[in-house]
């Protein structure tokens, strides 16, 4: 299963700003299985800055690029892999997909 897995997804809930969230993000990377790769969704603006990007980039970890209908994500290289969420239009109905 690990040699399968390309990327295990980190996905921060919308709620929680970077000012919160920043150090447990820094201590939970240390936990890390290295076995395993990571790229992380932050749902909350707050987390586009230099000191976030420049944690992923230590630990390359790419932040995932995503567009939402109340945010979008900047489209900055953090890692030599790149993550692209395409979440899609939740207005439509799934009948109508």
């Amino acid at each position: 299963m690990i040699e399968k897995t390309l990327t295990l997804l980190i996905q921060l809930p919308s709620y929680l700003s970077e000012k919160k969230g920043f150090s447990p993000l820094q201590g939970m990377i240390r936990h890390l299985d290295k076995r395993f790769r990571y790229s992380l969704e932050v749902r909350h603006s707050s987390w586009f800055n230099e000191k976030v990007y420049d944690l992923l980039k230590e630990n390359d970890i790419p932040l995932v690029w995503s567009v939402r209908d109340k945010l979008q994500s900047p489209s900055i290289i953090t890692s030599d892999q790149i993550y692209i969420r395409f979440i899609g239009d939740r207005s439509i109905s799934e009948k109508d997909w």
